[in-house]
């Protein structure tokens, strides 16, 4: 699926050999249902910032349609062989959706160190508008790598390593670029620093690490990914089936746990998802929606009980 195609045909047994890739085709399915799951649980967030909502629910789109479109194709595969031009669109479609969700953590990274670097001016320079710009931008960019790589043919593989690794780059050199920052930013602080511009990179450094938490075990996996290619790039006589069904099993392992790691992580998506799966039950239902105002009530939630209830006692005397 990620280069497995630039080798010689020879080397490759037939898919409906071996039942492995009709499992995958079930599991692909399945993951994929976890980000529709994920998008919709994005979509009723308020909390969230604008630009790491757009972001991830731009993750959310081409990791679903990942998953669907291998869990189709090798399902339709091992019941009934592709022609080669079959193929050559697969293969197209799977390098749009991998580089673009690729392109989707590298942006998660430069956006984190952006609002550090223009912490007073971040939110008027990433309004809706730009955020959505950007997002078409990494679709067209995909796309328009997937078309170079099909026209490489012999030398496709070589390319997506160093197209690919490069991104991957500059997403590690982003969060350096953000570890230098903060630690510059402890050690100039003072009585004449600005308290807000002080609150605000603090709160963007408490963004920064949950989403590290999230898009790092993607890195960690493409990376993983890309030394999969290398071996099949440089290493003669490679076993094509179990090349292929590594990189399978690394895709899967991203297209599954990235749904899971945004309700990990922030505490409006499990409200969210709990509302979204009990909604059978009104009693469980109602104290979640209580929980979720209190959640977009920042002022609420910190104010102690008896402070409530004094101002609300003086309010009715007004």
């Amino acid at each position: 699926m990620w280069g497995v195609e630039n080798v010689s045909d020879s080397t490759t047994p037939s898919h409906q050999d071996n039942p492995l890739f009709f499992v995958f085709s079930i599991t692909y399915l399945v993951a994929a249902l976890g980000n529709v799951l994920g998008f919709f649980v994005l979509i009723k967030c308020k909390k969230l910032p604008l630009q790491i909502k757009v972001l991830s629910i731009n993750m959310t789109v081409p990791d679903f349609l990942l998953g669907s479109a291998t869990g189709i194709a090798y399902g339709f595969q091992y019941a009934y062989p592709i022609a080669k031009e079959g193929e050559a669109i697969c293969h197209a479609i799977f390098d749009i959706l991998t580089t673009l969700s690729i392109l989707n953590i590298t942006a998660f990274g430069v956006d984190r160190f952006l609002s550090l670097k223009f912490a007073l001016k971040y939110q008027l320079y990433t309004t809706k508008e730009r955020m959505v710009a950007v997002c078409v931008g990494l679709w067209i960019f995909s796309i328009v790598s997937a078309v170079i790589i099909q026209l490489f043919k012999s030398d496709a593989l070589l390319f997506k390593i160093v197209l690919r690794s490069v991104f991957l780059s500059l997403y590690v050199f982003s969060y350096l670029m953000i570890l230098s920052i903060y630690r510059k930013h402890n050690r100039e602080i003072n009585d004449l620093q600005s308290l807000s511009a002080s609150r605000i990179i603090h709160d963007q450094m408490v963004f920064s690490r949950k989403i590290v938490l999230i898009t790092g075990p993607h890195f960690l996996l493409y990376l993983l990914a890309i030394v999969v290619h290398v071996i099949m790039c440089f290493k003669e006589n490679v076993e094509i089936l179990q090349m292929e069904l590594v990189v399978l099993g690394i895709t899967l392992i991203t297209i599954f746990i990235n749904p899971i790691l945004y309700i990990w992580r922030f505490r409006e998506c499990r409200i969210q998802l709990l509302l979204m799966l009990c909604i059978c039950n009104r009693r469980r239902h109602e104290n979640l929606l209580k929980e979720r105002n209190i959640l977009y009530q920042p002022f609420l939630e910190v104010q102690p009980k008896e402070t409530i209830e004094k101002t609300l006692v003086v309010s009715t005397h007004m």
